[in-house]
């Protein structure tokens, strides 16, 4: 069985790292992106090798909800985990039930434990 792809999109590198590294040690394929930009690049590349998504909320240049959004523009299938620790404008949770309205499937807030992104992380890919 091949292993499942999930694109880590996250601004700060350190988190992309730990997800990473947690990610393949479960023998996930792990791509990252660090912006929605570089996010849509990829998944435009990869769309159908792609079991999940991770995706901040808060980035700079192309936030996580107008990702999410033209994701869902193209495919509802893919699987989206949203993860965020909040924003200036709004609290965590306020802009995680939005990304939740406009289309992923589940959400994290920041700091969250690695076993409970791993099990939500089972549950979705």
């Amino acid at each position: 069985m091949a292993a499942k792809s999930i694109l880590i999109v996250d601004d700060d590198h350190q988190v992309r790292k730990m997800l990473g590294r947690a990610l393949t040690g479960k023998d996930y394929q792990v791509v990252e992106a660090c912006n929605g930009i570089e996010a849509l690049k990829v998944f435009q590349q990869l769309e159908r090798q792609l079991n999940l998504i991770i995706m901040d909320i808060i980035m700079p240049e192309k936030e996580g909800i107008e990702t999410i959004r033209e994701i869902r523009q193209k495919n509802n299938d893919v699987k989206i985990l949203a993860i965020s620790g909040g924003s200036p404008r709004l609290g965590a949770h306020i802009s995680l039930k939005l990304a939740q309205t406009i289309g992923a499937n589940h959400i994290l807030e920041k700091p969250f434990a690695i076993t409970d992104l791993l099990r939500t992380v089972e549950e979705l890919a």
